[in-house]
């Protein structure tokens, strides 16, 4: 109301003053005739004099006087209309939207394989979760997002598996015993049973962007590297299945801190991207807490040209960070082990890691190529983890020396162009090579490559069906003993 007010003020102002203005551009005298005119006697009045024009020494000063009164009068009119904006539109501009997913697959391994009893050969159907987004604009430059993934985990997750039959491991002398999460909770009042789930915070921040070139972002956000970590909706994504250095996590999907970021534009046609991250980098709970001083810093650099038909992007981001991980125990220092105590913690894992990524998008007309690869080294402090069981040839205490991780994808797809036959209904056939090389310490490479090919149907701008092969081989293991095959089937919607 007071807005309102305020601004019906600024209007009446304006209105006295537009209207002063006309009163005096009418009283303005017009220029002596030629032969015999005369200027009025108020003309050779001086500066002040009563009988004259008040305070103003002419008319056209006071005509000046007024015009930058009617023009300061409008810029403060602008300002009030965009501060009643802000407070009675744009705080309500609240969105809520999201995306899911149902798949239906099955995987196909030999006899022989190490994923036998691991991974499910049956056929299955996959919901992973829901995603929903709840985005606000608080100002012109001011605006929020979260993205809450709920899903069923973790249901289903298994904890540990049995050693039956194993000698010096009996279930009844503390040797293992299978054991898998159950969620299932029952309404002691209706008897009604249900499954629980989980609720994971992709991200939730405050961006502040006043410029172009120049913003802030404060909270959870998504790590600012490649195409798939930004544009990670199945809607959107061709393919069903991500990339292993996405799954991998080998750059973090998501930190917790502050990014700078912005754009520039060299032309209408080309902008430059930057973005600083600062955050606790990476840790086992680093989303809440940093067991460690050493920050996570990270640079992002993507150079964007949209010429029709033509669109090419590069982009790099480079991160480096330490990870802590530590265990708390409590001390008695005292006499005889009574009191005093002392809190004290533990290092049981350090290690730097230093890792670059590299993008690269080109379009044109329908065709579709996508490059990313991403090379990373860890460098352990002094205290190491053990080494995975597959590396560790038998040895349980062996212990992970510092090694360097690699993989690498291509994407190509072409949509058809079928709009006589389709209207506006895509169909689009794809086909993805990645390359992986899990840890060059191993004096076999482990090294993985993965064929994908498939059909991506879109009936609307909101539906996207998928069909996809997908067959990885594993040369490290003898007689295709890690190799399999998947088929699946996906329906992704947006809403």
């Amino acid at each position: 109301m007071g807005a309102l007010a305020d601004r019906w003020t600024v209007s009446m102002l304006l209105g006295l003053a537009s209207l002063s203005l006309g009163f005096a551009a009418a009283a303005e005298p017009s220029a002596p005739e030629e032969a015999g005119g005369e200027l009025p006697p108020e003309a050779d009045m001086p500066p002040g004099n009563d009988t004259g024009g008040g305070e103003f020494g002419s008319t056209e000063e006071e005509v000046t006087y007024l015009r930058e009164q009617v023009d300061l009068l409008w810029e403060e009119m602008t300002i009030m209309q965009e501060e009643a904006m802000d407070e009675s539109e744009l705080d309500r501009a609240a969105l809520i939207y999201g995306f899911f997913d149902l798949t239906f697959g099955k995987f196909f391994h030999p006899n022989n394989s190490i994923f036998n009893g691991l991974i499910s050969d049956k056929y299955n159907f996959m919901q992973q979760s829901l995603n929903l987004y709840v985005f606000s604009q608080l100002s012109q430059s001011t605006s929020i997002i979260s993205e809450l993934r709920f899903t069923y985990a973790p249901l289903g997750q298994e904890n540990d598996l049995a050693m039956e039959g194993l000698e010096g491991f009996p279930p009844e002398e503390g040797g293992h015993q299978y054991d898998r999460v159950d969620t299932t909770y029952q309404n002691l009042f209706t008897d009604q049973k249900f499954r629980l789930g989980g609720v994971g915070i992709e991200r939730l921040h405050l961006t502040w962007q006043p410029r172009d070139w120049f913003g802030i972002i404060a909270g959870r956000y998504l790590t600012p590297y490649g195409i798939w970590n930004i544009d990670h909706g199945a809607p959107v994504l061709i393919t069903i299945r991500h990339p292993y250095h996405n799954t991998a996590e080998y750059v973090p999907l998501a930190q917790t801190g502050l990014q700078l970021f912005g754009r520039v534009y060299p032309s209408d046609t080309m902008y430059i991207q930057y973005a600083l991250t600062v955050s606790n980098g990476r840790g086992p709970i680093e989303s809440v807490l940093d067991y460690d001083n050493d920050k996570g810093l990270g640079l992002r650099l993507r150079w964007f040209l949209d010429a029709y038909p033509v669109i090419v992007a590069v982009g790099a981001y480079g991160y480096r960070g330490e990870y802590t991980d530590i265990k708390r125990y409590i001390a008695i220092t005292g006499a005889n082990k009574q009191v005093p105590i002392d809190f004290q913690e533990q290092v049981t894992i350090n290690y730097t890691e230093w890792v670059g990524a590299l993008d690269f998008l080109l379009e044109f007309y329908g065709l579709h190529f996508q490059v990313e690869a991403v090379r990373g080294l860890i460098k352990y402090g002094e205290h190491r983890e053990k080494r995975s069981d597959l590396f560790s040839k038998g040895n349980p205490l062996a212990m992970q020396p510092d090694y360097l991780y690699f993989d690498g994808y291509a994407l190509l797809s072409y949509t058809l162009p079928l709009t006589k036959w389709f209207g506006g209904r895509k169909l689009t056939p794809y086909f993805m090579y990645e390359f992986s090389d899990l840890d060059d310490s191993v004096p076999d490479p482990v090294q993985t490559h993965i064929f994908i090919g498939g059909l991506n149907f879109k009936p609307s701008p909101y539906v996207v069906l998928k069909a996809e092969y997908n067959y990885k081989m594993t040369p490290f293991y003898k007689n295709k003993a890690a190799d399999f095959q998947l088929v699946a089937l996906q329906l992704a919607v947006s809403f």
